[in-house]
């Protein structure tokens, strides 16, 4: 439709009324064909049966929440499957973890006088390094023992073997807040003192015993044994290099 506007002939769109009527819905296209919103919640509803009588529903469907998660020791009574196997819903699985971590709150000492205990405990058996802490005369040591001990604890609950369990890793990370001091010197000088702030984390998990031990230090000398055996010297000579000519 055309409208005279300032002189100039302006061309105006006729819009479709239809579509801002109360209680009318719009067409969508589906694949070259048109569909109100009645037939498409039609075909929703109709697909959900499908997919209900198929068994192969979204996440929530296939993990129901208001199924309870049993406990470990549940697990162990009724003598499920430890390992999660395709098919078989989360709840009725359960994995003995291979490690477990642990980490203290941020102490009040340098990260590296921590880093010194950490070196100490790294690859020991826990109930080994728990010791070394306990008759440690350092100030921190106290700290890694109930560390190690409270990660224990946690490992023995998750029916961990404690017969086999060691300090697989060790790490120091240095504080989030270390503040600052003025530090007055003499002649009007001054400097900086900081007060240091430090936390350890460690990481339990099997290790060898020693049998495992003797048997692959056994197995790397033999590695290293070397028999005779006879030289091939038929190959031929290729690249031959000058010789002496007197």
């Amino acid at each position: 439709m055309l409208v005279m506007r300032h002189g100039y002939q302006q061309r105006r769109t006729v819009t479709d009324w239809s579509n801002y009527i109360p209680g009318n819905s719009k067409k969508k296209i589906y694949k070259g064909e048109f569909k109100d919103g009645k037939e498409e919640s039609k075909e929703k509803e109709r697909a959900r049966e499908e997919t209900k009588a198929k068994q192969t529903g979204n996440l929530f469907d296939a993990f129901p929440l208001d199924r309870k998660a049993t406990t470990i020791q549940e697990h162990i009574s009724m003598g499920l499957q430890y390992k999660p196997q395709p098919g078989v819903p989360w709840y009725k699985t359960w994995r003995i973890p291979e490690q477990v971590d642990g980490r203290t709150r941020t102490l009040h000492t340098s990260h590296r006088k921590l880093n010194k205990l950490a070196s100490q405990i790294i690859g020991k058996p826990i109930d080994y390094a728990i010791l070394q802490m306990k008759f440690s005369e350092k100030r921190v040591s106290r700290h890694v023992e109930r560390l190690l001990l409270e990660t224990k604890e946690r490992a023995q609950g998750l029916q961990m073997n404690l017969d086999e369990l060691v300090v697989k890793e060790a790490w120091v990370g240095k504080g989030a807040d270390m503040p600052k001091r003025i530090d007055i010197r003499a002649r009007g000088k001054f400097g900086t003192k900081m007060r240091y702030r430090a936390h350890m984390t460690v990481r339990l998990g099997r290790g060898e015993t020693p049998q495992e031990k003797y048997e692959k230090k056994m197995q790397r000398a033999l590695d290293k044994i070397r028999i005779a055996e006879p030289l091939n010297n038929d190959k031929k000579i290729r690249f031959p290099r000058g010789q002496w000519a007197w």
